[in-house]
């Protein structure tokens, strides 16, 4: 799960960031299985939510990953982002 809020001036850069490099290129990368993106109407969390479904964490050391979050682009987002959170969860099944 990845927040972020932006200016506003920048909510445009920041949704073509998304579909048109962010996106493809995690796609891309083995084991990235879908994200899909949510916008804030309400209250005083990141305005934009992203949810990533990995197979497993492993995917966090593939080439491809890192190439995808170490762009020009990504950086010039991420530095004028006015907030931003990460967190990792993993799920859990119970079979009894």
């Amino acid at each position: 799960m990845a927040g972020e809020s932006v200016p506003p001036a920048l909510d445009g850069d920041l949704a073509a960031w998304y579909a048109d490099e962010h996106i493809p290129m995690l796609l891309a990368v083995p084991g990235w299985r879908r994200i899909r993106r949510y916008r804030l109407t309400a209250g005083t969390a990141p305005s934009y939510l992203a949810l990533h479904d990995l197979a497993s964490t492993a995917v966090l050391d593939e080439p491809a990953y890192h190439d995808a979050v170490t762009t020009p682009w990504r950086d010039r987002i991420v530095e004028s982002a006015i907030g931003r959170e990460r967190r990792l969860f993993t799920l859990y099944k119970a079979f009894g």
